[in-house]
């Protein structure tokens, strides 16, 4: 009989300590909403923020607008205070604005002189995103 109060009393002590740990999980799992809200949405990833780098290198070989200007214009239409602060959701939002950059060269003062100028996206390259491809034709 001792036996039988001594497991009872093991029993409990366990059942105690496993409500107590459950409890505390309780607590975390409960400030995960806070933890993601405070956190925000996810950032352009690496491959995209190189990319766009490359769209900009792209974008200023074909106007002559400045580096400087182009990502203003970029963080401006996307109420970023950084380019890699655009949320990676968005990627193809920036593709777009980027393409919407060159459908509007007329405004360029380095594409006045140009008859037609072609977009093309490459979907296959190694990164997994899209790259702009822009051919001057006279």
């Amino acid at each position: 009989m001792v036996l039988w109060i001594d497991w009872q009393q093991d029993i409990e002590a366990w059942r105690g300590s496993v409500e107590s740990r459950l409890e505390g999980l309780e607590e975390v799992t409960n400030l995960i909403p806070e933890i993601l809200e405070r956190l925000g949405p996810q950032t352009l990833a690496a491959d995209h923020q190189r990319a766009v780098q490359k769209y900009v290198q792209q974008l200023h070989e074909l106007t002559g607008i400045s580096y400087g200007m182009i990502y203003d214009r970029l963080k401006t239409a996307f109420t970023v205070p950084r380019y890699a602060d655009i949320p990676d959701l968005d990627w193809q939002q920036v593709v777009q604005w980027f393409e919407r950059q060159l459908e509007q060269r007329e405004t360029f003062d380095g594409l006045r002189a140009c008859s037609d100028v072609r977009l093309e996206i490459d979907q296959k390259n190694s990164l997994g995103y899209s790259l702009l491809h822009c051919s001057i034709f006279s």
